[in-house]
């Protein structure tokens, strides 16, 4: 079997920086992964989550993401993502198109989702991942397992609040793959041998969105993955996306991720009189939680001047 996999698609965004019509881009996108996979002879499109940018959807919108996946003549597979997107159960879009649509098949009904000796395992947002754990009865049912995960899961650390694909892979007692979602920036194919000896194999097209003035924005070619679960190979597709789509002044600063930094940047602010740079970070750290080696690992930068 063959199927398509694609991430945070943030339907709906409205977003200041673009001068284009977001939207319709994002349909547009759709559409040629649509289009792929019809040429290709595919028949599911599995989404890891964000398929909604906020829970509150214009209607006349939704109406046309709705028609396109009604009359895609596909199956879905999606998994929900963080509430403030894709909303939670009791109140969101992504409730309406399961509720809807046959061929649609979403994370709010059941933990996996076996079809044609394949299992999707679903590991939404809503679930603790420290806590997450598979059923006995889904270790045995199939041999292929793909778990759909929408957590920031990164092969290094990075500066806010993460998992490591190492601790996670610990966590996991059978050979699977691992779609990782809600982290935008694409991370690749790579694989993780754990202490049990099982392997379990990461795969991280990042976002088909492209909604922030940032440096992996602006630099990004979406992509989606085309998988084969019979001799698991894993084809990333470019998505041909807009260009000149950026609405900033020419002086505006441009952060490297989505992260959001203005409150660091303040910090350093306050401090401004003794320019001390290690104590703007040490109270940014004391007022989030951050794990101990990202602080440690940027506090090291800092010390030695970012070279």
């Amino acid at each position: 079997m063959k199927f398509i996999y694609c991430t945070d698609i943030h339907y709906g965004a409205t977003p200041v920086c673009r001068k284009d019509d977001y939207n319709e881009a994002i349909l547009n996108k759709l559409r040629y992964i649509i289009n792929y996979a019809n040429k290709n002879n595919i028949k599911r499109i599995v989404v890891g989550g964000d398929l909604f940018d906020r829970p509150h959807q214009n209607y006349s919108d939704l109406i046309e993401l709705i028609s396109v996946i009604k009359f895609s003549g596909l199956k879905w597979v999606i998994n929900r993502g963080n509430p403030t997107h894709d909303g939670v159960v009791e109140n969101s879009p992504l409730t309406l198109i399961g509720s809807m649509d046959t061929n649609v098949r979403t994370s709010d009904s059941c933990q996996s989702y076996t079809t044609d000796d394949v299992s999707f395992i679903f590991c939404p947002n809503s679930v603790n991942i420290e806590e997450f754990e598979v059923s006995e009865f889904d270790k045995k049912l199939v041999s292929k397992k793909y778990i759909l995960t929408h957590h920031i899961l990164v092969k290094e650390s990075v500066p806010y609040k993460h998992i490591l694909c190492d601790d996670f892979a610990e966590k996991l007692d059978f050979d699977c793959t691992v779609f990782i979602a809600d982290y935008h920036p694409a991370q690749g194919d790579f694989e993780i041998t754990n202490s049990n000896g099982n392997v379990i194999r990461f795969i991280s097209p990042g976002s088909v969105c492209r909604r922030k003035y940032t440096k992996d924005n602006i630099e990004k070619e979406p992509m989606f993955c085309e998988i084969d679960t019979e001799d698991e190979t894993c084809i990333f597709v470019p998505i041909p996306c807009e260009k000149d789509v950026w609405n900033i002044p020419e002086d505006t600063d441009i952060d490297a991720t989505e992260l959001d930094m203005s409150r660091f940047r303040d910090n350093i602010e306050d401090f401004q009189e003794e320019m001390n740079l290690e104590s703007a970070w040490h109270k940014f750290v004391s007022e989030n939680e951050f794990p101990t080696d990202v602080t440690d690992m940027i506090y090291s930068y800092i010390k030695k001047g970012f070279k």
